[in-house]
């Protein structure tokens, strides 16, 4: 998941690292109001607002979210009236700062699988699960691209979260830029770190023979596809066209 971390100080540090230690894509911004453009310029999956008996104000603030944004708002004093009215100014999820965080962990799942109607764990293709079906699926508690034999292919953080953002647009290209802002976060990256990690994650999914390829669409971005043909049949025609293509920057 792209989380956006709302909020300054240690607590928020603490969220963000905790975060990402669980392989989810996080960028941090300090100000509510930040946080509401960026939700409706970038697609982020949850926000997670850290205040201090501004909940409501937050939750209305972030109101004209996407749909597809949930809204967690973690208040320090958090009083049940409080965490109440914030619900009902639009908040998804409302906790106090004692919060635990694997129910907050637990409670960003329910929430994304309720609207995304994906499994907390196997992600399949969100936006054309057809084009990948009988494809590996990638294992979130595993860290694991898994084929239909079981077989397991680990990865790295950043190859993780590179899989996850393609194959939830399976099929379809991703563009560079969002791809760096998902996979980096507010680390500093560029197109030629971008194409690295592509580069190598793709040799180790070729020597896997399951027919899953990393398109490079010069220019534009990557998209990520399942080739129905025998892995162990050659490619004719075409197909060098292609493979020059896939391996291209």
């Amino acid at each position: 998941m792209r989380i956006l971390c709302v909020g300054s100080g240690a607590r928020a540090e603490y969220l963000a690292a905790a975060l990402i230690e669980a392989n989810h894509s996080v960028s941090s911004v300090e100000r509510v109001v930040d946080a509401a453009y960026l939700v409706a310029v970038e697609h982020i999956d949850a926000a997670i607002v850290l205040c201090a008996g501004e909940a409501t104000d937050a939750a209305r603030a972030m109101v004209a979210r996407p749909v597809h944004t949930v809204l967690v708002i973690i208040d320090a004093p958090g009083n049940q009236d409080a965490r109440i009215e914030a619900l009902y100014a639009g908040a998804d999820a409302c906790f106090t700062g004692d919060y635990e965080y694997a129910e907050l962990e637990a409670r960003l799942h329910a929430l994304w699988r309720d609207g995304a109607q994906v499994d907390a764990d196997m992600l399949v293709p969100v936006a054309s699960s057809s084009s990948l079906a009988g494809g590996p699926v990638l294992s979130r508690t595993k860290r694991s691209l898994i084929g239909a034999d079981g077989t397991e292919l680990p990865l790295t953080r950043r190859e993780y979260l590179l899989m996850e953002c393609l194959l939830r647009n399976a099929g379809s290209v991703v563009q560079r830029d969002e791809l760096i802002g998902y996979v980096f976060g507010d680390a500093e990256a560029d197109g030629v770190s971008l194409q690295r990690l592509v580069s190598a994650l793709r040799r180790r999914i070729v020597e896997s023979a399951w027919g899953l390829r990393l398109v490079t669409m010069p220019r534009v971005g990557y998209r990520v596809v399942l080739d129905m043909q025998d892995a162990s049949e050659p490619y004719s025609g075409d197909s060098r066209k292609r493979t020059a293509v896939e391996n291209s920057p």
